[in-house]
């Protein structure tokens, strides 16, 4: 697959990751607007559909960074991996008491990055990560350490693991082992990482049965 290829199906695959995304945020408002003429106390209502507008805010926010030229700004690596997981753990099902899913800080760095952006990478990441645990029960741990005096975040779940024939092919475009994806959380998250970002997203290593462990390597904001 040529790279013209491969950022074609990248960029069809985040239009339909986007019509995704917005699409609950809107139908939750169409409800609400619905019940507005039967409501006396439309306080709650209003709540909710605030709630509603500022998510696709936020998903309109990072659309609008995607390939243009965007703002940077400093900020400690680990304050950003504490509120992803914090969201996150907001989206666990009902049923998740035996997910273990938590961050690990051993260096808090600060970095230079793209913050929706970064944010919206490092989710997909643990949202494959979470996807790939057995029965729902397992951890996923991101940990942030200091390697050559880079910060890096690594992210390591104890799921299904990946076939070592598939490990090739995970950050291809359109590539999915899962019935239900769409083969862009990876590629987009890679894209963000390392075109936006200037740095590296690995698959450090993974075992089937075992569990896989992704490697985001950052550049620190003292270096810059």
């Amino acid at each position: 697959m040529t790279k013209t290829e491969k950022e074609r199906i990248l960029w069809q695959g985040l239009v339909r990751e986007i019509a995704h995304s917005m699409g609950t945020p809107l139908s939750a408002l169409m409800g609400w607007i619905e019940l507005l003429p039967s409501t006396g106390d439309r306080t709650q209502i209003f709540r909710e559909m605030n709630n509603n507008l500022d998510r696709l805010a936020v998903i309109s926010n990072k659309l609008s960074q995607i390939g243009l030229p965007t703002k940077f700004e400093d900020i400690f690596i680990g304050e950003v991996c504490n509120e992803v997981i914090d969201k996150m753990k907001l989206l666990l099902p009902q049923n998740s008491d035996e997910i273990v899913l938590r961050v690990e800080i051993n260096t808090d760095s600060k970095v230079r990055i793209v913050k929706d952006l970064f944010c919206w990478a490092l989710e997909h990441l643990v949202k494959n990560s979470l996807n790939s645990l057995k029965n729902s029960s397992g951890e996923v741990i991101v940990s942030v350490v200091k390697e050559d005096g880079r910060p890096v975040v690594e992210i390591a779940d104890t799921g299904v693991g990946i076939p070592d024939e598939n490990q090739g092919s995970i950050f291809i475009p359109g590539v999915t082992t899962r019935a239900s994806g769409r083969g862009i959380g990876l590629p987009l998250a890679k894209y963000i990482i390392e075109d936006v970002h200037q740095g590296q997203l690995i698959l450090k290593k993974s075992i089937v049965g075992e569990g896989t462990t992704m490697q985001l390597v950052l550049n620190s904001a003292e270096t810059l």
